[in-house]
């Protein structure tokens, strides 16, 4: 018999990889929600707010440059091909 709480999971996107190149060679970098590991609100209290990880503080790490990454403008053109 399956426990109904077994059935239910709450994850939050904690990251990001990202592949440019071709599927034979590329470079990779990261996008990481930076509150990661730090104490959060409870998500089942707290849910809807829990959910818009985009309100977290996010940055890219790109080799040896780690910069501040704005999740709602600039997920879509990193992560999908952009134009």
């Amino acid at each position: 018999m399956i426990n109904a709480e077994d059935d239910e999971y709450i994850y939050r996107l904690v990251g990001i990889n990202i592949q440019q190149g071709t599927a034979d060679a590329g470079h990779y970098y990261s996008i990481i929600n930076t509150n990661r590991g730090k104490l959060e609100d409870d998500p089942f209290t707290e849910e809807e707010m829990w959910k818009k990880v985009e309100l977290n503080p996010w940055k890219e790490f790109n080799d040896s440059n780690i910069s501040m990454f704005a999740f709602n403008k600039d997920l879509e053109k990193e992560a999908f091909g952009g134009d």
